[in-house]
């Protein structure tokens, strides 16, 4: 499978694609560049560290520092992008929703839950997942949810 557009294919490429502004300026990023030279979640981070306190004047010599709650949305959306970019899943719908609407056995779950097994975000994910009725979330199947909730109380 190719790299998607935007993105260096290989190593060599990287320096040209990030000189075009086609790849995060971001050392180690290689998610294509979409705001200023960053990728979506780099632009985020960046107007997080710019945005997130606010001072509003309160008299001539003092200030009342308040959060800005928009900023905070962002970081909460970069923070999910983050890992989903990472998924051992990543575009594999199919394999972690495996015969959606019909019954389901445990041999179905298996290349889902072994892609989860080499994942690096399988906690994150499990935690996204923690409600999820449908497919394998970090290792864990529909059932294996419904069971973790209950003794969960």
């Amino acid at each position: 499978m190719g790299a998607p557009t935007g993105y260096a294919s290989s190593p060599g490429q990287l320096p040209t694609a990030r000189a075009r502004g086609q790849v995060c300026r971001r050392t180690g990023c290689l998610a294509p560049a979409e705001r200023d030279g960053l990728c979506e979640v780099h632009a985020l981070d960046q107007k997080r560290r710019l945005a997130v306190a606010v001072a509003t004047p309160v008299g001539p010599t003092s200030t009342r520092t308040t959060l800005n709650l928009s900023a905070l949305a962002d970081i909460a959306r970069a923070r999910e992008a983050r890992w989903r970019q990472t998924a051992a899943c990543r575009g594999q719908t199919e394999v972690m929703y495996p015969s959606h609407g019909r019954g389901t056995t445990a041999a179905d779950y298996a290349p889902a839950l072994a892609l989860c097994a080499a994942c690096p975000v399988v906690e994150p994910c499990r935690e996204a997942g923690a409600h999820e009725r449908h497919g394998v979330w970090g290792g864990t199947t529909p059932a294996g949810r419904v069971g973790r909730r209950k003794a969960a109380g």
